[in-house]
């Protein structure tokens, strides 16, 4: 036996990467989590194309299958066989891997879109009780694979004890002991250096302003367009909530009660009154099959800021950040939503540098 070759360098890399981007999405939110949970989509793809036309031991169709109990069998009895390529076990693995993580980053996109109405699935937020699911079912592929890739580690802790870390190494270094080469044609050389470039380019993608994969796909509300009155009116005093963030009864107590309007008098006349509650009406929550209608709809309070939705949305952030002179409110709402007088609640939007 001799050392070979078999682990090109675009194949460890990318190994290395795709379990450094799978727990930056899992420990974190928001664009962070979307970059790395990107990055490991085509790290996946990457390696999924791979298996089809790459080098012996890393197509799909070299992985030993059979005699996967007889294998853990002989680990147990400490009689382990050394493979070349990827035991049953690890051929096993890598299979189930890259399945779950294919759904999982689908369910990302799908989740992006109908939870916060971003990317090319932004369509999906505006009937958010069909596809609130998903996000449940993308939580659970997430953990399903975070258990899997654990029970990896301590395969390569096992390799380690029983065999010298024969396996772990080659990832490092690329090389087995092996009786035959493993040919690397040009081909095998050309899409090894486009692996690489993909990562890259795919890397500076994700960080452009430009994409379109986080970019937010819903368009925004024109309330003035719609109804000056409702605009002009309810912005002079505070910001302009959009219609479907109150449902229709309490609608009708606001606007029943405008002369003791959380403690201001913001009175109007009967006409413009009458105006605004029938575009309120027209547009509340109940009207709306949107995630953000269907969360403010729960609540049983007229203040917004009471709201379920609301309260767990803002549960991590320091009360005192209320009390700042450019924030001043738990109601000014725009103070750090970009667009939130135009309908739009997205994360996207969020001006982080306000709570900081």
């Amino acid at each position: 036996m001799k050392k070979v070759y078999i682990w090109p360098f675009a194949l460890r890399i990318s190994h290395f990467i795709m379990i450094i981007s799978f727990f930056g999405a899992y420990f974190s939110d928001g664009f962070v989590h979307a970059f790395f949970g990107s990055l490991f989509g085509v790290l996946v793809i990457l390696r999924i194309i791979w298996g089809f036309v790459g080098t012996k031991y890393s197509r799909f169709k070299d992985f030993e299958l059979k005699g996967l109990f007889a294998y853990l069998k002989s680990v147990l009895q400490a009689k382990h066989q050394n493979f070349i390529g990827h035991n049953p076990a690890s051929s096993l693995f890598v299979l189930v891997m890259l399945g779950i993580s294919v759904f999982l980053v689908v369910l990302g996109y799908l989740a992006s879109g109908s939870e916060e109405g971003v990317g090319y699935f932004a369509f999906m937020l505006e009937n958010y009780s069909s596809f609130a699911w998903i996000k449940d079912a993308h939580e659970v592929l997430a953990n399903a694979l975070l258990a899997i890739i654990c029970v990896h580690i301590c395969g390569v802790f096992l390799d380690c004890v029983l065999n010298k870390a024969a396996a772990s190494k080659s990832m490092i270094n690329g090389y087995k002991n092996s009786y035959e080469n493993v040919d690397f044609h040009k081909f095998h050389r050309l899409f090894s250096a486009f692996w690489l470039l993909g990562i890259l380019l795919s890397a500076f993608y994700l960080l452009s302003p430009k994409n379109m994969l986080f970019a937010l796909g819903l368009q925004p509300v024109d309330y003035k367009a719609q109804n000056s009155d409702f605009a002009h009116e309810c912005a002079q005093c505070h910001t302009l909530y959009a219609p479907f963030m109150q449902t229709s009864d309490k609608h009708e107590k606001i606007m029943a009660n405008l002369e003791n309007h959380f403690g201001d008098d913001a009175s109007i006349d009967d006409e413009t009154n009458k105006k605004i509650l029938e575009f309120l009406l027209q547009n509340s929550a109940e009207k709306s099959s949107s995630k953000w209608a269907i969360k403010f709809a729960k609540n049983d309070d007229i203040a917004i800021t009471s709201s379920p939705f609301w309260q767990k949305a803002h549960e991590n952030l320091d009360k005192e950040i209320f009390k700042r002179d450019k924030i001043k409110s738990k109601a000014n709402c725009a103070a750090c939503h970009e667009n939130i007088e135009k309908g739009l609640i997205s994360k996207a939007l969020i001006k982080y540098e306000a709570i900081k």
